[in-house]
């Protein structure tokens, strides 16, 4: 997986359930930070952002997820340009999203308001 502005790239094709080494690089501009929650099944990127907004503001979005419902199942920690990580996972089937929630160098704002977040499927 690699983590850039304003992406998570290589989860969109889905990834395979039980034990795994995930490699993870930051090839973006910024350091950038990696959770993985599971979702309740079938949640969307929109639905996925929609929940995260309601948790940070407190306002509920209209087709949000629930945040109470998000576990999370791993991730790592803050990775600077061109750093890479290996972390092992041991996801469930089902559907998943990943979140960055790193401040943006211009802005401040929580990275996964500019739209790294992703939900993704385990099979």
């Amino acid at each position: 997986m690699e983590l850039r502005e304003y992406a998570f790239v290589g989860l969109k094709a889905g990834v395979a359930a039980g034990p795994r080494l995930w490699r993870v690089t930051n090839t973006g501009d910024q350091p950038h930070i990696t959770i993985l929650f599971s979702t309740p099944d079938g949640t969307t990127t929109e639905q996925l952002l929609a929940g995260l907004t309601t948790m940070m503001t407190g306002k509920p979005a209209a087709d949000g997820i629930n945040p109470e419902s998000l576990r999370s199942v791993g991730g790592c920690t803050t990775l600077s340009v061109g750093q890479t990580a290996w972390i092992k996972l041991d996801l469930a089937a089902g559907s998943h999203g990943a979140v960055c929630f790193s401040p943006d160098a211009e802005t401040g704002a929580p990275h996964v308001l500019m739209g790294v977040t992703t939900a993704f499927t385990v099979a």
